[in-house]
This record gives C-alpha cells, structure tokens and sequence, in this order.
C-alpha cells in the first residue's frame, strides 16, 4: 500500500507516532477521527506511514508540532517532488521510500518494511485529564500518603496509573475509576459497629458477612492493603523493598523510577524486566533485572535462562532507545504534575541490563556453587551484577554504583 501525497506533505512513520504522540497511535487516530470521518484526505495513512497534507500554509507548524513532541525532522532538507515538498519526521526513514507515479504517492520499501518493529509499542503516559480526575478521589489522599510514605509506588501506564503495595498491584485507576483484583476487597468492614471483634459462627454466615463486606475501596483501605501482601512473593517483595528505600519521592539523586516494564515482542507476548533505575542528576536511565538466590534461571553448568533473558532486554534497549528516552521524559512530566516535584527528564539510557542477586546467607555467599556458577562463570563476565544477602537492605543508589 501506498500514501497519496500533497502540494506538501508531511511523513510519519506510525512507529514514530507510537513512541512520541501521547497516547500512541490509537489516541492519533482517535483525536483524528473528525477528519477522516469528513473525507478530508489531508491526512492519511497505510500499514507503515502517515501523510500530513497542506497547501502550504500551515505546513511549518505541522513540523514544528512533531518536533515539539521530541521528533528530529529534515525540515532543512526538503526532498522535491514535482509537484509535492515531502518532510519526514524521521531522516533515518528516506532511503526506505519508494515514490510512485499516478496517483503521485509514497510507500515503505520492502528492505524497510521488514526493518519496521511494527508490534513493538511502549507507552507512558496517563494523560493530564485522568490525573485531574485521580486527584478528586476520596481515596487518592489514603495512596499521596503512603506514597510519600514509600508504602505504596505509583506508576504511569499507557492511558493509566498503577499503584504497587509490597511486591503486589494494590490499585489500578482507569477511565476514572479504581479497580483491584477481587481476592483483595472481598473483606470485612472491621470498623463496622456489627462486625465481629474476634470469632463468628457458622450459623452467622450468611446472615451477617453480605453486610459487612466492604463498601468503597476507601473504608476498606488497610484491609486491603494487608491482604494485597499475603499474596506477593519472595522476589516481589524484594523487589518492593527496593522501591519502598529508593523512591522518586524520598529526595535521593538515584532511586527506582519504575517497576515491571513490559515490551511486547513481535509475536504479540511481552518481555518484562524488573526495574528501572533513574540518575536524576546525570539523566541516566538504567534497567535492572531482579533475582532470588533460590531462582533456577541463575544457575546453570552452561548458559543460564537469565542470561539470554538479559540479552533479549539488551536488543530491545538498543534497537527502541529514543522511544523510551521520550517515553520516559512523558512519564516524568506526568509525576512531576501529580506529586508537585521536579524530575530531570532523561538524556541517555545505558545499553547494558544489570542483574541484581539478593537473598543468602553467609553460607551461600561463600558457597563454591556460588564461586564457579556465578561470580567466576565466564557467561556472566558481560553482565554488571550486584550481590546483596538481606533485601530490607537493598537501596538504588548501591545497586548502580555496585553493580560490576
């Protein structure tokens, strides 16, 4: 397929709008949506491209918007094609097209068809309209608290916030409402001047507990809380020990500026790494995976599963580095409005993943298994690790500058 083209048209890689147009490229076409519905074909698009059109006027602040949004264009290098002016918004993307005559229009090449990760799509960003809404909720003054707390971590999604509690998704805020996973709210109201204190027959079952479960997520808020942690894991935990001493609001130049970070890989399944570590004052961005001693994925006589696990990391990092500098730089933004702080936007993000290790003794420590299948194995010489026994002490800052 093929995009027809203008007197001046501006050219869009679709990638380009999902890592950079808030919302992605669902939200474009969705802001868009009045003119493709007046069959105004100034704007239109294929599997690969978008095509801005204009008779001139505006073409300039078409360009300008992309580049505000963080888009490096070629706008001082126009390519002329009687009787079109084509910019693209990517200058890497110009040997990949292919132009065609009758009707004048552009399409991608098939060598850069197949170099286009057309599944891979990374977005944060919540949008300022749902945080206007997060803030007038009863219960949003419970989670500001703790999260200032390092009790509870937020953090930004693709069109909403999550809020993490103990290694465990405590609350989601989506479409202006909270959610959280049933086995977590199916609890008593305590407070309820006819709830049990201690003990409850059977034969009150069912007459009673109907009427003592919890109403609004806000009465029921420590209930929750607590039975959100029965349910984390040991790796999950350590991992929310981390967030807990190195938060984003705990006033530290190195904390955790998020957790759980999914890339979806081509074949429509995700790759999650554990944590993203930030410098504020160097804007740099670091990913870090997360394992338990105990894991299996760290020991191996030949390669282990972690290893090929970080390389996987690696590639994408390398191959989507300004989509997550950008996506960051949103996500940032976006904290920085809701907790009223000021957070350098990042400017570099490093290639390599560390591996964090946490949870031995000193037993294992000194352990030979622990000497041959890990510290001295030649397949984890490429991979920056820290090491820490008792994840209550982990901190961000030690696991960036400890990491070798």
């Amino acid at each position: 397929m093929s995009v027809e083209l203008d007197f001046c048209s501006l050219i869009i890689p679709i990638d380009v709008i999902k890592s950079h147009y808030p919302g992605g490229f669902k939200k474009y076409k969705s802001d868009k949506k009045h003119i493709f519905i007046s069959k105004n074909y100034n704007i239109w698009f294929d599997d690969d491209l978008v095509k801005e059109g204009s008779m001139g006027q505006d073409f300039d602040d078409k360009i300008l918007f992309w580049e505000k949004l963080g888009v490096k264009t070629n706008k001082n290098d126009k390519k002329w094609k009687h009787p079109c002016v084509v910019a693209f918004t990517d200058p890497a993307i110009c040997k990949q097209l292919v132009f065609h005559d009758a009707p004048f229009s552009v399409s991608l090449s098939k060598d850069g068809e197949k170099s286009m990760d057309k599944e891979w799509e990374f977005i944060r960003h919540a949008g300022g309209g749902l945080i206007k809404k997060l803030k007038k909720e009863p219960l949003w003054k419970k989670l500001e608290a703790d999260c200032k707390k390092g009790d509870v971590y937020l953090a930004i999604r693709n069109g909403y916030i999550s809020f993490y509690h103990k290694g465990g998704s405590l609350f989601k805020f989506e479409k202006d409402l909270f959610s959280t996973h049933v086995k977590y709210a199916t609890i008593i109201d305590t407070e309820d001047v006819d709830s049990p204190k201690d003990y409850i027959r059977e034969d009150q079952l069912a007459e009673k507990i109907p009427k003592l479960i919890i109403k609004s997520f806000t009465s029921g808020y420590e209930g929750i809380k607590k039975t959100c942690e029965l349910y984390s894991g040991l790796e999950a935990n350590g991992v929310a020990n981390l967030y807990q001493n190195s938060s984003y609001l705990l006033n530290n130049s190195i904390f955790v500026l998020d957790i759980e970070i999914a890339f979806k890989k081509n074949d429509g399944k995700q790759d999650r790494i554990d944590i993203l570590l930030y410098d504020n004052d160097r804007q740099i961005l670091r990913f870090v995976e997360a394992k338990l001693f105990s894991n299996k994925e760290l020991w191996s006589t030949s390669t282990p599963p972690v290893i090929k696990q970080i390389k996987k990391y690696e590639e994408q990092i390398v191959r989507h580095k300004e989509e997550l500098i950008n996506q960051y730089g949103q996500y940032i933004d976006e904290l920085n409005q809701i907790f009223g702080i000021k957070l350098n936007k990042p400017k570099k993000i490093e290639d390599k993943v560390s591996l964090l290790i946490f949870g031995f003794d000193e037993a294992q420590k000194r352990s030979a298994r622990f000497k041959d299948l890990i510290k001295e194995k030649n397949e984890y010489k490429d991979i920056p690790i820290y090491c820490i026994g008792n994840q209550k002490d982990l901190l961000a800052e030690k696991i960036w500058k400890g990491a070798k």
